[in-house]
């Protein structure tokens, strides 16, 4: 029987349980994964009734958001207003694996939410720029409750645009 937790993190793109529980507590979470541990899955419970899937990696898997694995995905853009945009990401086979819907303000991309060609929710990243009062300049990747899975920091070239990743975080 796997347990339930109170609350998870994300470590390497991989949910890890906090603080075990009895299944009936008022809110607790379920880690499920093969012996393997090539998927993984994260429940919501509520006093022990399954409320909602949180994450399942073979929708998308966050191990898979390092750079390396995103040498072939390719950006095509379906719709392109002033302050949204609509895009498939597709990998090296050219099979469509994720939407993205970005929102702009003043010309800057602030948020992206993620979500399976299905159009099932799946993540969303935050964009922060100093220069429109953030502290730093980044992105922070964020589960479906928000709860962040990763973050970068950049700096910033004359052009605007992220260049150099200066922090890398996958243990949040």
């Amino acid at each position: 029987m796997l347990r339930h937790y109170a609350n998870y993190r994300w470590i390497d793109g991989k949910p890890v349980g906090i603080t075990p529980v009895s299944k009936e507590h008022s809110l607790s979470f379920r880690i499920v994964t093969d012996p393997y541990h090539k998927r993984y899955t994260l429940e919501k419970y509520d006093h022990g009734i399954f409320h909602q899937l949180v994450y399942d990696s073979i929708l998308l898997d966050f191990r898979k958001i390092h750079p390396q694995y995103q040498s072939g995905w390719q950006r095509e853009v379906l719709t392109d207003h002033h302050e949204f945009q609509k895009c498939l990401i597709r990998d090296i086979e050219d099979r469509i694996i994720l939407c993205e819907e970005l929102s702009f303000e003043d010309g800057h991309c602030r948020i992206c939410k993620l979500s399976s060609p299905h159009g099932i929710p799946l993540a969303s990243q935050k964009i922060y720029y100093q220069e429109k009062g953030d502290p730093w300049n980044g992105v922070v990747l964020l589960d479906i409750l928000e709860k962040p899975v990763m973050h970068k920091k950049y700096s910033l070239g004359g052009d605007k645009e992220f260049h150099e990743v200066l922090e890398e975080c996958w243990k949040i």
